[in-house]
């Protein structure tokens, strides 16, 4: 069924697949780690190095909405993620202009204009920065292992109502 609904797609990344097929477009400011053409993955880099090695790196929700493992391991790096607005991402915490950058990114001139407009604005760039590293603080194991520890102890004890507060 999946291949069926996605037939159209090259990419199940619509971001991802943008990137590639404008490189006239994205050449001078995305360093992209994308496999060669008739290839499904390049396992010759260090991604969480190489996002280390950069201030924002592009992240895509892909077809199915989910956000991907890239989006924690990007921030656990200390890149700013810039992604398209969706739920997915703001069910995690995740806020344009807080600790994050997302915008319209329908086609390719406008995603062009988003990374330089975030890039143009450094001042604005440092406060997103720090706000991310301390979001990315939420999802450590250490921090997760806690609260699905508080989680569990509330529902034993018959607190589910308090549960909620946990999250929100």
């Amino acid at each position: 069924m999946y291949s069926e609904v996605y037939k159209a797609n090259i990419w199940a990344h619509p971001i991802r697949q943008m990137v590639r097929s404008h490189p006239d477009v994205f050449d001078e400011l995305v360093a992209s780690y994308l496999p060669e053409e008739g290839s499904r993955v390049r396992l010759d880099y260090n991604s969480p190095t190489e996002m280390n090695r950069y201030q924002l790196f592009l992240n895509d929700d892909s077809v199915m909405h989910f956000p991907p493992a890239r989006t924690f391991e990007g921030i656990a790096t200390g890149a700013l993620m810039v992604s398209r607005e969706h739920p997915c991402f703001e069910e995690y915490g995740f806020r344009n202009g807080n600790n994050c950058i997302t915008g319209n990114v329908d086609d390719a001139q406008c995603l062009k204009s988003l990374l330089q407009e975030s890039l143009s604005a450094q001042e604005q760039l440092a406060g997103i920065h720090q706000r991310s590293l301390l979001h990315a603080k939420r999802f450590a194991h250490k921090t997760m292992a806690q609260s699905l520890h508080t989680t569990i102890e509330m529902l034993l004890s018959g607190k589910k109502d308090d549960v909620k507060t946990l999250f929100a």
